[in-house]
Parts: C-alpha cells; structure tokens; sequence
C-alpha cells in the first residue's frame, strides 16, 4: 500500500488539496498541521477554508491528488461527488466533532 501511495506516475500524486473549517481556531489549527505534515512528506499542499452547507471546490485537475478534511466532515453527498469528479487516491477525514459519529455508517457504505 505505502508503495501505491508513494507512486508519482500519477499526475497529481504530489499534490495534496486540505479542507478546513473556515473561521475557527481548531480548523485553522488543523489546516497548519495537515500542511506540514504533507509538506515534511514532500507534497505541494494546498489549503483551502470551507463551512458546513457550502460545496466543496474541487475540479478535474485535482484528479488522483490527496483530499484533506479537517476539523469538517462534508455530507455523505459531497463525498460521492467528490470522488466522482475529482477520483481522488486517498481521502482523509480528521474531525473531532461528535456529530460525525451519525455520519460513519453511511461513510462506510459508500466506501463498500
């Protein structure tokens, strides 16, 4: 896997696209450390602010790229379009509210 995630014949392999919780010290504080650890790792790392109930940005030329969600957990909805546009290799949800534990059965079924 480590090897797969690593592989950089990919166009966007490099790239590393982190969502975060736009006005709020705990988002933005999340967005630095996501940063950083895809910058130590050797990705070009975006950050990108969002909220609750605005679509996420995304377009075909993040295709195969990282996605980041911090400190926010986008709708079950979102995510199938998402993954539909963009086919993201990796999507990584870290998110501290307890509101997304309603959220993780779906996200497993979608993920099936």
């Amino acid at each position: 896997m480590e090897q797969f995630l690593n592989n950089k014949d990919f166009v966007n392999t490099d790239k590393a696209y982190i969502y975060y919780h736009d006005n709020c010290a705990d988002g933005l504080t999340a967005a630095l450390c996501a940063f950083e650890h895809y910058k130590g790792e050797g990705y070009t790392a975006f950050t990108i602010p969002t909220t609750y109930g605005k679509e996420t940005t995304v377009d075909a030329s993040q295709e195969q790229c990282v996605i980041v969600f911090v400190d926010f957990t986008p709708p079950t909805v979102e995510l199938e379009r998402i993954m539909t546009m963009v086919r993201p290799r990796l999507i990584q949800i870290i998110d501290h509210h307890a509101s997304v534990l309603q959220e993780v059965p779906a996200l497993q079924q979608m993920l099936k």
